[in-house]
């Protein structure tokens, strides 16, 4: 069928753009295709349909795809399931900007015919249903009072006009660049051909008068040994004699992805060990092929091409080993520092994360470092340490927000992902989520409006601060958070190699584009659980300059932070760290109540995606127990395989690449 009317040109039920035809069955949904001409992005086709002589009812098509070569615009749209025996009529018509095809006052005089169940399709030219008055715009018909388009169409019809967007998302930001490429391999991380070979640690971890356990993460596969003497070192006084002697034998690392390994080394401390003694110590990665490299060949030790590793050397002084204090026999000498908190876009321009100041502590007990003044006589920088309180600590507790997964900057969401899928190499499934249909609800910015759907949030009014925006939701990025909250590897650097980087804010979506086919939804359509994105659509254009805008305040103190990572991973590399989780490690206020509990737990089937709040959990807690946890008590993770175990308890519902 084809129809001309004021420049605009409409046909289906042609090779080009099929319609159901012959007889069809009861209880399937029959696509209907239909081609317009010209192309305009303010085409609007509407399929109405009617059952047994009933009323009229109408299905909003979404746009399909264009062929500019045939100069045509293509739509879709499902004709519900209906009964055997129904006879059911359905007819098409288009707008664009006032004008109308068919004509209005003869739109509905030529329909399609199907007879469910039997085998005869005709074409007929019945009188215009009453429903239809020539002067009533088809679009503002009242709803009929079947439900027929609402039981099957709702989600069906929303995720249409997502996939629309989906589509013309594709050139969004950094110059026309499918926007999920712009969370991965766009340099928002340090490349992959500059990742160095130890990308965490070594980190000084549980310390007791007779062993020391280090955690690691390397990008290759490797075995690792520890070798500890007493006494400040410099690399070459310990050589492959301590290793085979003095240290425990080697581990193997467990593999979490294509360039991520991790395990917890241990070595023995000599017998005659005193409490308050100092220890150096040295770690030696073997690769498949052989080839040995330790923290010197790493370039930990202040010599290199890498010029911020060559600026804050891991043993505080160029060639110097790391080292750590035993804890003594007497509570009442030991010496604690305490932290927690450490969000980071929460510092200030002079302190953007006041951990630092512990590892001047340790430089200044060893002697290495210039005297800081007093408080009164540097109040423009960090905060001094007492005089009273310059000794080395024994220990660090880390009492809790360790990272925060619940309230990222987006700049920094945005280089976890590309590290995640990097450090992976696959990409996590979510619950909820369609590839190329409703994936940009995860992008950075936009996670309140995913989590709001699993109740584990609520959208705040506009204008208030959205912390949840760029939630850490795949266990990849809580594996990447760990990473850049102890350890400069990853982070992105500045030209001249000095600082460290993150990506602009750049357009994350081209939102006008979304409100208009949004709005274009009639409501009965659209489910009870997108009542909430239904109050924010108007806003949308609002809200991506308020996407940017947080981008922007957040960008520089998150950089801040990430200048100063090194000095915190040289302060874990010398003091044994015990750490515990709060909530933000998970998300805000977890387990807060039965309400909350229920939906993390996804026994409230009254949310949209039920299932997402179980992963949240998993897949905080998982990496919690790995970059956390093991190091504390490292007799639960036995001989380990614990990381593999805890991975393929997930083989019911995600991939499994290490198998």
């Amino acid at each position: 069928m084809r129809f001309v009317n004021q420049g605009l040109s409409l046909w289906y039920a042609t090779p080009d753009a099929p319609a159901p035809e012959g007889a069809v069955p009861a209880g399937v949904e029959e696509l209907v295709t239909v081609g317009l001409s010209p192309p305009d992005g303010s085409n609007w086709v509407d399929v109405h349909f009617r059952v047994n002589g009933g009323a009229v009812d109408t299905v909003p098509a979404r746009w399909f795809r264009n062929d500019h070569v045939r100069g045509a615009q293509y739509f879709t749209a499902r004709l519900p399931p209906f009964e055997a025996g129904d006879k059911v009529e359905f007819w098409v018509t288009a707008a664009c900007a006032g004008r109308y095809v068919p004509a209005r006052d003869v739109a509905g005089t030529a329909v399609m015919r199907l007879r469910v169940g039997e085998s005869v399709i005709d074409v007929v030219a019945p009188q215009p249903p009453a429903s239809m008055h020539p002067s009533t715009p088809q679009r503002e018909m009242a709803p009929s009072s079947a439900d027929v388009g609402q039981r099957q169409g709702g989600a069906a019809h929303l995720a249409g006009s997502l996939q629309t967007l989906a589509e013309r998302s594709r050139h969004a930001a950094r110059g026309g660049e499918n926007q999920s490429d712009a969370l991965a391999g766009t340099g928002a991380c340090r490349p992959v051909g500059e990742w160095p070979e130890l990308l965490l640690g070594p980190m000084v971890r549980r310390v007791t008068r007779d062993m020391v356990s280090v955690f690691i993460a390397t990008s290759i596969k490797c075995d690792a040994h520890l070798a500890v003497r007493p006494g400040r070192l410099k690399y070459n006084e310990i050589d492959d004699v301590d290793f085979g002697t003095i240290s425990s034998s080697a581990v193997a690392l467990d593999q979490l992805g294509t360039r991520l390994w991790v395990g917890l080394i241990q070595a023995w401390l000599p017998s005659d060990s005193s409490p308050g003694q100092l220890f150096s110590y040295d770690i030696k990665l073997i690769t498949p092929s052989a080839e040995e490299l330790r923290l010197n060949q790493l370039g930990e030790l202040g010599r290199g091409a890498d010029l911020i590793r060559v600026a804050v050397p891991l043993g505080y002084e160029t060639d110097m080993l790391p080292s750590f204090v035993v804890p003594p026999t007497d509570v009442g000498f030991l010496r604690l520092a305490h932290a927690s908190c450490r969000k980071p876009h929460g510092g200030t321009d002079a302190e953007p994360d006041a951990l630092r100041i512990l590892d001047e502590v340790i430089a200044l007990s060893l002697g290495i470092s210039a005297p800081m003044p007093a408080d009164d006589e540097w109040p423009e920088a960090p905060e001094a340490p007492p005089a009273s309180n310059r000794e080395r600590p024994h220990q660090l507790i880390l009492t809790g927000d360790q990272i925060y997964a619940d309230d990222v900057a987006p700049g920094l969401l945005a280089a976890l992902t590309e590290a995640a899928g990097e450090l992976l190499g696959w990409s996590e499934e979510l619950p909820g989520v369609v590839s190329g249909v409703n994936d940009f609800m995860v992008w950075p910015g936009w996670r309140t409006r995913f989590l709001d759907m699993a109740g584990i949030v609520d959208i705040p009014a506009i204008g208030d601060e959205d912390f949840s925006a760029s939630h850490l939701l795949r266990f990849g990025e809580w594996c990447a958070m760990y990473l850049f909250a102890w350890s400069d590897a990853l982070w992105a650097r500045t030209s001249d190699q000095l600082g460290v980087q993150l990506p602009d804010a750049g357009s994350r979506l081209p939102l006008a584009e979304f409100t208009k086919w949004f709005g274009k939804i009639p409501e009965k359509n659209i489910p009870p659980q997108f009542a909430k994105w239904v109050d924010v659509a108007g806003l949308l254009v609002e809200f991506d300059e308020q996407i940017a805008e947080v981008w922007e305040d957040t960008l520089d103190q998150a950089m801040r932070y990430g200048a100063t990572v090194r000095i915190i991973r040289r302060l874990l590399a010398n003091v044994a760290t015990y750490t515990m989780f709060d909530d933000h490690e998970i998300t805000d206020d977890w387990f807060l109540n039965r309400d909350v509990t229920d939906r993390l737990l996804g026994v409230d089937d009254s949310v949209w995606i039920p299932d997402l709040g179980p992963r949240v959990l998993r897949n905080g807690l998982s990496a919690y127990a790995i970059f956390q946890h093991w190091g504390n008590v490292p007799t639960d993770f036995g001989s380990y395989p614990g990381t593999q175990r805890d991975w393929r308890a997930w083989g019911d519902q995600l991939p499994m690449p290490l198998s």
